[in-house]
């Protein structure tokens, strides 16, 4: 079967819209306080001058990942870091078969595969979900209805069958898990025991949402440092997390997009007439979401195409000063909470770097990592000029021609200061 081209490669749908904003990790949020409720204006984003501090505070390494015939893989693969490793669920790979990808952070050198294809103990058929943990490959097999279990050379381990249909899952305390339902409605929680016995329920959903057609699975996320989820519902804007004792689910944030936000008739009558009515002028879900310090990145799904993107939103909670270089005149104590910086506004290179539309991101340490097509990196060296190394150092070296437009993507690592 033929690859992908580069072209089919770097296509992206037209509702993703790129936002990043401050939020503490999960595990300092305040206890028993209630959500905290984050205001964003998507239709006012900083001056010129800000964005433009915002980009020179940027620091970022570009790393390409090894192509060969056995590492190639397909757009939106989703990446986890563990250790000193990068790890991508390709399931758009041209093979048309979901496996896992290991490649080293700092060279990009491949490492190998894990693919255990199949119907058998030890074998998946659809993978939707891994993470890492004590030296284990946890495995979601969506169509499968279990998880399977590795040592991280892929040598299995352990099945543990009888798992509802998830689309997301985590490890809990005991050794447990926690596996959010699939493109089902009405969306669930469920626990279980280390061996798949079903332990409890959560339904962190509106009561109007049961049973409707227009259904849409829950958009989890890992928190940085943890395997722990923090998730969103279609069209339904409170953040929500598991809870760190097991067994529970927390409502952590509310977020509130002003204009932007789903007024509430649209719950009202016919959710799917509402739909089509009201898309084109409100935000329907979240599609990425990351933290980085005083940054999260996460993505909005919205039609309106003349809204832009990616959004950085400074609350300035922690670091130094208690801000970023963002507002007045930048430096560790600058930092001005609610400014917002409107992606599509960057400058280049930094634009292309990390603010394509629909990337996931994972964060380790405070770097956000990131993926970019070798496509779009070769065409933006090959427009800027012969000093491009001298005016953004983490471009020193690259030779567009020389970039291969149907590798690998690479790897973005940069930090926000």
């Amino acid at each position: 079967m033929k690859k992908p081209t580069a072209h089919a490669r770097t296509t992206l749908p037209m509702t993703l819209l790129v936002m990043l904003l401050a939020l503490p990790t999960a595990s300092c949020a305040p206890a028993q306080q209630g959500p905290k409720t984050l205001t964003i204006d998507l239709d006012n984003p900083a001056s010129a001058a800000a964005t433009e501090r915002f980009a020179q505070g940027l620091k970022i390494r570009l790393t390409p990942l090894e192509t060969t015939q056995a590492s190639f893989f397909g757009p939106n693969s989703r990446p986890l870091i563990a250790g000193d490793e990068l790890w991508l669920l390709d399931q758009n790979s041209w093979e048309n078969r979901s496996r896992l990808l290991r490649f080293y952070v700092a060279t990009g050198a491949f490492r190998g595969t894990i693919d255990h294809l199949g119907r058998g103990p030890g074998e998946w058929l659809m993978m939707v979900d891994f993470f890492v943990a004590d030296g284990q490959l946890h495995v979601l097999d969506a169509w499968g209805g279990k998880i399977e279990v590795y040592d991280t050379s892929g040598n299995h381990l352990k099945t543990v069958p009888g798992i509802a249909h998830g689309i997301n899952f985590a490890p809990t305390p005991g050794g447990g898990y926690a596996v959010l339902s699939a493109f089902s409605q009405p969306y669930i929680v469920t626990f279980y025991d280390r061996d798949g016995g079903r332990l409890s329920s959560a339904l962190p959903t509106r009561a109007e949402w049961a049973g409707s057609s227009l259904s849409r699975g829950p958009t989890a996320f890992r928190v940085p440092g943890s395997n722990n989820l923090i998730f969103n519902l279609f069209a339904d804007f409170n953040l929500f997390s598991l809870s760190p004792a097991g067994g529970g689910v927390d409502t952590l944030y509310r977020l509130d997009l002003g204009r932007r936000t789903m007024p509430e008739s649209f719950y009202q009558g016919d959710l799917m007439a509402n739909f089509n009515a009201l898309r084109e002028d409100y935000a329907m879900g979240i599609e990425t979401l990351t933290m980085a310090g005083n940054w999260v990145i996460f993505n909005p799904l919205i039609w309106n195409r003349s809204i832009g993107g990616p959004f950085f939103h400074d609350t300035g909670g922690g670091g130094s000063g208690g801000g970023s270089r963002v507002g007045r005149g930048g430096g560790s104590g600058g930092g001005t909470p609610g400014t917002t910086i409107d992606g599509s506004r960057l400058p280049e290179p930094w634009k292309t770097l990390i603010g394509h539309h629909g990337s996931r991101a994972v964060t380790v340490d405070g770097t956000v990592h990131t993926l970019v097509s070798s496509f779009a990196l070769r065409e933006l060296v090959g427009s800027l000029g012969a000093d491009r190394g001298n005016r953004w150092p983490f471009l020193a070296g690259l030779d567009g021609a020389a970039i291969p437009e149907d590798g690998n993507d690479w790897l973005v690592s940069y930090t926000i200061e």
